[in-house]
């Protein structure tokens, strides 16, 4: 722009006008940008928006039920969004030995079935100002009565506070054979988990997700959360619930969600009997100033009794082929963030669901992916 068109300004004042025009234009295109999500290896998927106050958390997914994502791209993704009802039809229960020595925990992919009782999660409702609703269905398939009170059923908090935990109309007993569904409060909106008690059983269901949604924003190097296993030359990534970051020193993720789908197959992801195939949304972060290239993956779904199992191996590869630009880059760059879908499968309630990705910089595995926040 040349300064005769401001012959009556000082030469500051016209430095000034230029600032503003091109900072202004800085914010168009920045707005612009956010509010068109373009699909690309790596990049982020669309961004949740906030729970609202008083209404079911059903975050905005990015498929829509019976409805293409992206005609002629990817396979038609058919959601699940409701689960059936919890029934008290004869049941394989889980192995109490796995259920003890590994900490057993809710699902949200379905009910969990124990010697005694069952359980499945309902509607979860998180109010700013009043708390958590988080609704449950108990069968007691046992002979003896279940008591549901607030030392059986309570929210608990990570900082020590209390919870102000509740049974939404007051405890009651649930005799043998019986089934029913009631809802647990807390009076404290920062509540992050909800411990289960019954019998010789002690469950966890986590929910630390609603709460903060804290993505991986960096690439500062992390050992937090990441053990030596085995053989493994490196330190194995172990993300242990929806949004906990864990790093190697190498790399770092985090597991946020997952979807259930209702499709026979995404791909050669072949839905186990009487089970599902799913996606689940990772974050990855490479930490160092080298190509993080990605390779063999694995997919499994673990019976806790007979120790039989459904799986898939096969390289990253495919798994690009199938998801495109919905999924991870086969390579990220030096001090990158990438963000996409990787498939799982998930054949009985009482198995365990998990999946593992070898890459250069080390393993990354999740574990109980069931137990992972499920978007519907």
């Amino acid at each position: 722009m040349s300064t005769s068109k401001f012959p009556q300004l000082s030469t500051s004042h016209r430095r000034g006008i230029l600032v503003s025009l091109l900072l202004l234009a800085l914010i168009l295109v920045a707005g612009w940008y956010l509010s068109t999500w373009r699909e690309g290896p790596g990049t982020a998927l669309p961004p949740e928006p906030p729970v609202t106050p008083g209404v079911p958390v059903t975050p905005g997914v990015p498929v829509t039920p019976g409805v293409p994502v992206t005609p002629g791209v990817l396979p038609e993704l058919v959601v699940v969004r409701d689960l059936p009802p919890l029934t008290m039809e004869p049941q394989t229960p889980i192995d109490p030995n796995w259920s003890h020595s590994r900490g057993a925990t809710v699902s949200f992919l379905g009910p969990r079935f124990f010697n005694t009782f069952r359980i499945q999660v309902g509607d979860i409702r998180h109010d700013p100002v009043t708390g958590w609703r988080i609704e449950f269905q108990l069968g007691n398939v046992g002979t003896d009565p279940i008591f549901v009170n607030n030392d059986t059923f309570r929210f608990y908090m990570v900082e020590g506070q209390n919870a102000l935990s509740s049974i939404e109309g007051g405890e009651f007993v649930l005799r043998s054979g019986e089934m029913k569904g009631f809802a647990v409060l807390a009076r404290n909106p920062r509540a992050g988990a909800i411990i289960v008690d019954i019998g010789t059983e002690s469950l966890t269901l986590f929910f630390d997700a609603f709460r903060d949604r804290e993505k991986i924003a960096d690439t500062v190097p992390s050992e937090v959360g990441s053990a030596k296993i085995g053989g493994e030359e490196m330190r194995i990534v172990l993300p242990r619930q929806s949004y906990s970051i864990a790093g190697n020193g190498l790399f770092k993720a985090q597991a946020m969600y997952t979807i259930l789908l209702d499709n026979e197959a995404l791909g050669n992801f072949k839905r186990p009997p009487g089970g599902n195939v799913g996606l689940v949304a990772v974050r990855i972060a490479n930490t160092t100033d080298e190509p993080m290239v990605l390779g063999a993956f694995k997919v499994e779904s673990l019976d806790t009794y007979t120790r039989e199992s459904f799986q898939h191996f096969t390289s990253f590869d495919e798994v690009v082929t199938l998801l495109q630009a919905r999924t991870l880059p086969s390579t990220i760059l030096p001090r990158q963030i990438v963000e996409g879908y990787l498939p799982f499968l998930f054949a009985h309630p009482n198995h365990m669901a998990s999946l593992s990705l070898r890459s250069s910089h080390g393993l990354l595995a999740l574990q109980s992916i069931e137990s992972f926040f499920r978007k519907r």
